[in-house]
């Protein structure tokens, strides 16, 4: 009998997973969509898979996510788009434990262990955050100074009565 909560996986020529299991490596590039999780011997990232390159075929563009587990204690960031080369798999489960439904829940249906990962572009976005929270920092204390100015005015204003 079908497990009722199981996800099921459709696939088609664009999708990342019917690249998984070959006996080639291949070329994914793509952007990390969520913050790095920094693991004793390795780094995951998830990646939205963009571009594949197999050797000898042309570059394709694909979608889908994939779990890259890069070397640990590398300076990767949410944003950055990057370039992992290695082989693709289909999550294995381990023991009792199904991940291949836990990822799938997460709509992850490759992984790529120990590739070569390389940043092709930094992300932005931490530049912006950064911009945005001194803008608001900013703002708060003119805030802040403003309400504080206009106290001292009260109190001396109800002084001079």
């Amino acid at each position: 009998m079908k497990n009722p909560t199981s996800v099921q996986l459709h696939l088609d020529q664009t999708s990342l997973a019917t690249h998984n299991d070959q006996q080639k490596s291949v070329t994914v590039e793509g952007v990390v969509v969520d913050e790095p999780d920094e693991r004793d011997n390795y780094t995951n990232l998830r990646v939205e898979a963009g571009k594949l390159t197999i050797a000898d075929q042309p570059t394709r563009t694909v979608k889908g996510l994939v779990l890259v587990q890069a070397p640990p204690l590398t300076d990767f960031r949410y944003g950055d788009r990057i370039r992992a080369e290695g082989k693709l798999q289909t999550p294995a489960n381990t023991g009792d434990f199904d991940y291949r439904e836990y990822l799938a829940r997460q709509d992850v249906y490759s992984i790529m262990s120990r590739p070569r990962v390389s940043v092709l572009a930094r992300s932005r976005l931490c530049a912006t955050r950064m911009a945005v929270c001194l803008q608001d920092a900013r703002q708060e204390c003119h805030r802040a100074n403003s309400s504080r100015t206009a106290s001292l005015a009260s109190h001396r204003h109800l002084a001079r009565r």
